[in-house]
C-alpha cells in the first residue's frame, strides 16, 4: 500500500512544470518534494538535520528506495525551490490518493445519510509571528496592556475581530492608553475540509484552501471567501461526489448556503439564536402552534436525550430584505445528565429532512464536527507533525507548501491505518502511534533497507539482526 501511495504522489510531482533556467538545474522538482514528504512522513522536527543525514549512505539509500529520491539540495536551496512552486500543483496529489481509496472501497465505509459523505470544514492557523512575514500574511493589530494603564483603569477585556473570522484579536485597552503599545502580528491560516464518519476514528484530509492576502488587495482575506473558493475547488476535482457540508455558525449565512446549493452540496450547519433572531422568532410561533416535534429518550445511565425538529423555517440575511430568505429545516439536541444538569446543547439548520427515525443520526453528524478540530488540527499541531513549526516561511509559497506536504503525509498515514495490513500489524505490535513512529525513524536512519515493506516486517517482528562486519 505504501509504495503505491508514494508512487502516486510522485507521479503528480513529476508533472509539475520546472520554470528554472535550463542547464542550471541540479536537483529535480520531484526529488525536492519527495525529500520534503519523507521528512514529514517520518515526523522529523528539523528539516536541516534531515537534509544533513541524507549525506550519509544509509539514509540516502533509503530515500532512494522508498521515495525515489536521487539527490536533494542543501537546506537553503531546498527552501528556495519549494518557495517558487505553485501550491495548486501539490494540492493535485490529493484527488489522486482519493482515487486509490475509492478503488479499494475504503471510501464506502464513510458513506453517511443518503449515501453522502460528511465533510467537516473549519479554519485554523498554521503560522504566527510578530517579525517574520510575507505579502501573503494576514495582519492582526494587537494592543498590549501596560502596567501603567492597568493601575489606572484596570482594563482587560477582550475584543473580537470581524476581520479574523470572530477570533480574539487582542486586549482592549482603556481609551486613554490605547495608543501606547500597538503591534502587528503576522499570520498564515487555512480552511480545511476533512471527510469523517461519526463511527470511524480515522479522518481523511480532503481539500485545503489558504486564507491569504495578495494581488495588492488591501482588504484581508477571510474564512467565508476562502470557503467559497474551497467549494469551487471541490467541484472541480470531484464534480459528482455526494457531500454534506458540516460547518460552524460562521457558514450559516444566506449567501454561503446559496453557494452550497449551487455546488449541489447538502449541509448541516450550526445556527445560533443570536445569529438568526428572525428564524427563532418564527420557531417560537411554530412551537405555540404545536408544529415542533419533540422527542425524549432515556439511556441506561439515566440521562435524557432531547431532540426537537421543525421543517421549513426561513433563514434570512438579517441585514437585507425578505427576498433574501431561504427555507431550511431545523433540529436541536440537548443532553441532560443523571444529575439533571445540561451536559450539551446545540442547534443546526439543514436541507436534509429530520425525522423521528433520522434525527439521532443527523445529530451524530453535526456533533462529528469536532473531528476537524480534535482529530485533525490537534493531531497535526500536537501529535508529532509539527504543523505550527516554522520549517521555513519564504517570500511566496514556502510556508503553505510545507503545510501541504504535512497534510499529504498525514493522509498517507490515515490511509495506512485503514487499509495497509503491514502498518496495522506494526501498530498492534508496537503500541501507541508515537512509539511506532519513533521505531520507524530509528530503523530508517541506521539500516539500508531493500524496501519499505522489509523495514516494516522488522518493525512487526521486533528484532533486528545485523550481519557481522
Amino acid at each position: 500500500m505504501f509504495t503505491n501511495l508514494v508512487k502516486t504522489i510522485g507521479e503528480q510531482f513529476k508533472e509539475i512544470e520546472d520554470r528554472r533556467q535550463p542547464g542550471k538545474v541540479s536537483y529535480s522538482m520531484n526529488d525536492c518534494l519527495m525529500g520534503g514528504l519523507a521528512c514529514m512522513y517520518f515526523k522529523d522536527p528539523s528539516l536541516l538535520e534531515f537534509q544533513r543525514r541524507f549525506e550519509k549512505k544509509t539514509e540516502r539509500s533509503n530515500l532512494q528506495t522508498m521515495f525515489g529520491v536521487e539527490k536533494t539540495p542543501q537546506d537553503s536551496q531546498f527552501r528556495n525551490i519549494l518557495d517558487e512552486i505553485d501550491p495548486s500543483e501539490i494540492e493535485s496529489a490529493f484527488p489522486r490518493l482519493f482515487a486509490i481509496l475509492d478503488n479499494s472501497k475504503v471510501l464506502e465505509r464513510y458513506r453517511f445519510i443518503d449515501g453522502k459523505y460528511l465533510l467537516d470544514v473549519d479554519g485554523t492557523g498554521t503560522f504566527s509571528s510578530d517579525k517574520i512575514h510575507c505579502d501573503s500574511c494576514l495582519t492582526q493589530k494587537v494592543v498590549k496592556e501596560t502596567k501603567k494603564s492597568r493601575a489606572k483603569k484596570g482594563g482587560n477585556k477582550k475584543k473580537t475581530s470581524e476581520e479574523n473570522g470572530g477570533e480574539v484579536a487582542g486586549t482592549v485597552m482603556p481609551e486613554a492608553a490605547r495608543e501606547e503599545e500597538v503591534s502587528v502580528r503576522f499570520n498564515h491560516k487555512m480552511i480545511h475540509g476533512v471527510l469523517v464518519h461519526p463511527g470511524i476514528k480515522e479522518v481523511l484530509p480532503f481539500v485545503t484552501e489558504a486564507i491569504r492576502n495578495g494581488d495588492g488587495k488591501e482588504k484581508q482575506d477571510c474564512e467565508i471567501k476562502a470557503g467559497k473558493r474551497l467549494l469551487a475547488k471541490i467541484r472541480k476535482d470531484h464534480p459528482k461526489l455526494p457531500l454534506i457540508f458540516n460547518g460552524d455558525g460562521l457558514f450559516s449565512k444566506v449567501p454561503f448556503v446559496k453557494e452550497l446549493q449551487e455546488r449541489r452540496m447538502s449541509f448541516i450547519i450550526v445556527a445560533k439564536e443570536t445569529d438568526h433572531p428572525h428564524l427563532y422568532e418564527e420557531l417560537e410561533g411554530r412551537r405555540k402552534l404545536g408544529e415542533v416535534t419533540r422527542i425524549i429518550l432515556r439511556d441506561a445511565k439515566k440521562r435524557k436525550h432531547i431532540y426537537e425538529i421543525c421543517l421549513g423555517l426561513p433563514l434570512r440575511d438579517e441585514t437585507k430584505t425578505k427576498e433574501e430568505e431561504l427555507l431550511v429545516n431545523w433540529f436541536s439536541y440537548e443532553l441532560i445528565n443523571e444529575k439533571g444538569k445540561r451536559g450539551y446543547f446545540n442547534t443546526w439548520v439543514t436541507d436534509l429532512e429530520p425525522k423521528r427515525e433520522t434525527v439521532e443520526e443527523l445529530v451524530r453528524g453535526g456533533r462529528a464536527r469536532w473531528k476537524a478540530e480534535n482529530e485533525t488540527f490537534n493531531t497535526l499541531k500536537n501529535g508529532g507533525y509539527h504543523m505550527e513549526h516554522n520549517y521555513g516561511h519564504g517570500e511566496k509559497n514556502l510556508s503553505y507548501n510545507f503545510v501541504l506536504l504535512i497534510l499529504l503525509a498525514f493522509l498517507v498515514h490515515q490511509i495506512q491505518r485503514l487499509a495497509d495490513w503491514q502498518y496495522q500489524q506494526a501498530r498492534e505490535k508496537r503500541g501507541p502511534f508515537y512509539a511506532l513512529a519513533e521505531m520507524m525513524r530509528v530503523l530508517f536512519r541506521i539500516v539500508a533497507w531493500p524496501s519499505y515493506e522489509a523495514m516494516m516486517n522488522t518493525v512487526i517482528a521486533g528484532e533486528l539482526t545485523l550481519a557481522p562486519s
